[in-house]
C-alpha cells in the first residue's frame, strides 16, 4: 500500500503543470509592468491628468537578506503646469520609479522615487498625489502588503 501511495504521489507531481509566474520573479514582473496604466489623475485635483510614457523595467538581485530580489519600473510622467499668466500652460515631465520586493513568491510595492535623484516620496505630497488616485491606486492594490491587524507590535 505504501508503494502504491508513493508511486501515485510521484505521478501527480510529475503531471502537475509548471506555474512559472508563481516562482519566477521575472515572468511575474512582466505581467505587473504590462498592467501599468498609461494615464492617471492627481488625487489633489481629479480634473488634472498626467500621461505615463518611456516605461522601462528591471529585476535585480541584491545583497539584502530581507529583500534579495527587487523589481523596478521607471517611467516618465508628463502633465501641464500653468504658465506665468495662467493662460498658456506648458508641459512638465518628471522621471519616476516604482519599486517592488519579491516576497513569498509575489511582488509587493515598496516605494515611489524620483528616478534621477533616488529621493523617496512615497509618503510625501507628490507620492500620495500620484498613488492615491485611480487608475494608479487600482494598479497597485494587488501589490500592497496587508496591514497587520491590531496595530504594530
Amino acid at each position: 500500500m505504501k508503494l502504491f501511495i508513493t508511486v501515485f504521489a510521484a505521478i501527480l507531481v510529475a503531471a502537475a503543470p509548471c506555474r512559472a509566474q508563481d516562482t519566477d520573479p521575472v515572468v511575474a514582473f512582466r505581467s505587473v509592468v504590462s498592467a501599468l496604466p498609461k494615464r492617471g489623475v492627481f488625487a489633489s485635483d481629479k480634473s488634472k491628468s498626467y500621461d505615463i510614457s518611456d516605461v522601462a523595467f528591471d529585476v535585480k538581485r541584491t545583497n539584502s537578506l530581507v529583500n534579495p530580489t527587487v523589481g523596478l519600473i521607471a517611467f516618465t510622467i508628463t502633465f501641464e503646469v500653468p504658465g506665468y499668466d495662467h493662460r498658456h500652460p506648458y508641459p512638465y515631465s518628471t522621471r519616476n520609479r516604482l519599486e517592488f520586493a519579491w516576497i513569498n513568491n509575489r511582488w509587493v510595492f515598496t516605494h515611489i522615487r524620483d528616478d534621477e535623484t533616488g529621493k523617496d516620496f512615497t509618503n510625501l505630497g507628490g507620492g500620495s498625489d500620484i498613488l492615491d488616485a485611480d487608475p494608479m491606486r487600482a494598479f497597485l492594490a494587488p501589490y500592497l502588503q496587508p496591514q497587520a491587524k491590531g496595530g504594530a507590535q
